[in-house]
C-alpha cells in the first residue's frame, strides 16, 4: 500500500509542476470620479501576483476594441469609460469581461 502512494504522491506533484502558468494576471478595477455621461475607471494589477495585466477597451455601440494595455504590478491606470466597457485575458487569446466595482 506504501509504494502506491508514493507513486500517487509523486504523480500529483509532477503534475502540479508541469502546469503552465498564464502570462498574465487578473487585474481588479475600481469605479471613480462619475460624470453624467461615464466613470473613469482605475484598474490594478494585484500585488500578489509578480505578472503584468492585459486589458482592452471595447465599444459597446460598434463592437470595435482598442489596442491592449499592459498594467504593471505597482502601477494603476485610470481610465474614462463612457461607451466603454474592459475586457481582461490571461493568455491573449481568450477575453472575459472586467466587472468595476463600485
Amino acid at each position: 500500500m506504501r509504494p502506491f502512494a508514493l507513486t500517487l504522491l509523486a504523480l500529483l506533484l509532477t503534475s502540479a509542476a508541469s502546469a503552465p502558468t498564464p502570462p498574465y494576471c487578473q487585474p481588479v478595477a475600481f469605479q471613480d470620479y462619475v460624470l453624467p455621461i461615464g466613470y473613469q475607471a482605475v484598474v490594478i494589477t494585484p500585488a500578489v501576483c509578480n505578472r503584468p495585466a492585459l486589458i482592452r477597451k471595447e465599444n459597446t455601440i460598434t463592437g470595435s476594441q482598442e489596442a491592449p494595455l499592459l498594467i504593471n504590478v505597482g502601477q494603476p491606470r485610470r481610465i474614462w469609460l463612457f461607451t466603454h466597457r474592459l475586457s481582461y485575458s490571461l493568455d491573449g487569446k481568450l477575453w472575459r469581461r472586467l466587472q468595476v466595482k463600485r
